[in-house]
């Protein structure tokens, strides 16, 4: 593989991680009236006339190249005066006062603009991808912001001035993101249909976009505290699930269905199925594999366990996996390689190839 193609591989793969890790703020009126540039960088945004644009790309580790504006690869760059400087100044403050609450746990930026103010040097890089922006004063980072909006305007000024712009406005990215996009639709779906019909009039926007962490019962780890955020938010979904499903056995059969029904991939999953995983880590290890051990399990069903034991748990009460059929802690190991991450490998293989 050139480098090149190499470089370009490794910027997908970034891009399309951190799609996995948007979430949706609902910002407070006193955080909105506080979203905004520090004084002297909102001044001088507004004030010049002299703008150098760039143009970004990603980095991946390998790239060992030049041309680096902070840790981000340099494409291009024009100078910009007067109307051409205003509409890209323009642009980044549209940006920032256009936030629409959402950003993503990321910062892959391809654009930025350099200005001098006072005497001072202004660096403003923004990622519309992940609805940030980060401000600099002589090079040190002074705000971080949020940021929403189009990089049409942008993108013209560097293509009237043939600078390329970053791999992710390609055509070949364009087409490979909205599949991907269609993909996140159809694994939505599949999510929700599995979910238990209980489950339906709990769910909304706000819980789909609720970032806790499953945190395991303190069952799995004596020294772990399970927030009472945690059981507050998990509390009305147990409710129903245990109205719906009064033996136990159906509740975690229906748990593990509905966590085996999701995304994925075992690298990474959408925020919302942690919610699967936290319902499933309040059942004790013992009754999901007396559970499992009893059941011909669907293959969403198996694929949940395999997740669960393979990937989330830690292993406080390894003698209890001992319990596992041999045939299911093959199909379980098997599962579980699917995954890119090495740690969470070792974990599977300690859980299903140890005992």
């Amino acid at each position: 593989m050139s480098l090149i193609k190499f470089f370009k591989y490794c910027a997908f793969i970034l891009l399309l991680v951190s799609m996995f890790l948007i979430v949706k703020v609902e910002p407070s009126l006193a955080q909105l009236a506080e979203h905004k540039l520090p004084q002297n960088a909102a001044e001088a945004l507004a004030n010049t006339t002299r703008v150098t644009l760039y143009s970004l790309e990603s980095m991946s580790p390998q790239d060992t190249s030049s041309g680096k504006f902070y840790r981000y690869k340099i494409l291009g760059k024009i100078e910009l005066d007067n109307e051409e400087a205003k509409k890209a100044t323009g642009a980044f403050q549209d940006a920032i006062s256009g936030w629409n609450g959402s950003m993503a746990m990321c910062f892959e930026p391809h654009h930025a603009i350099r200005l001098n103010s006072n005497g001072h040097v202004y660096d403003y890089l923004l990622c519309y991808m992940c609805n940030q922006i980060e401000v600099y004063e002589d090079g040190k980072l002074i705000s971080g912001l949020g940021a929403t909006g189009s990089p049409d305007i942008l993108n013209g000024l560097l293509t009237v001035a043939h600078v390329p712009l970053s791999y992710i406005y390609s055509p070949e990215y364009k087409a490979t993101e909205k599949k991907r996009m269609q993909e996140d639709e159809d694994s939505k779906a599949r999510w929700l249909a599995a979910m238990p019909e209980s489950f339906h009039p709990l769910w909304s926007s706000k819980i789909e976009n609720e970032l806790f962490e499953p945190t395991p019962h303190p069952r799995y780890n004596p020294n772990n505290k399970v927030s009472d955020r945690r059981n507050a938010i998990l509390k009305p979904f147990h409710t129903a699930l245990d109205n719906e499903f009064p033996d136990i056995g159906s509740r975690i059969l229906v748990l593990l269905k509905w966590y085996g029904s999701g995304q994925g991939p075992w690298s990474g999953s959408p925020s919302y199925e942690a919610y699967a995983a936290a319902l499933l880590f309040d059942y004790s290890t013992q009754d999901i594999v007396a559970t499992i051990n009893e059941t011909k399990l669907t293959e969403e069903q198996t694929e949940g366990a395999s997740r669960f034991f393979g990937l989330d748990i830690a292993f406080y009460q390894p003698d209890d996996l001992k319990l596992l059929s041999p045939e299911l802690k093959k199909i379980f190991l098997e599962h579980s390689l699917q995954s890119t991450d090495s740690d969470k490998i070792a974990r599977a293989k300690h859980a299903f190839g140890n005992h």
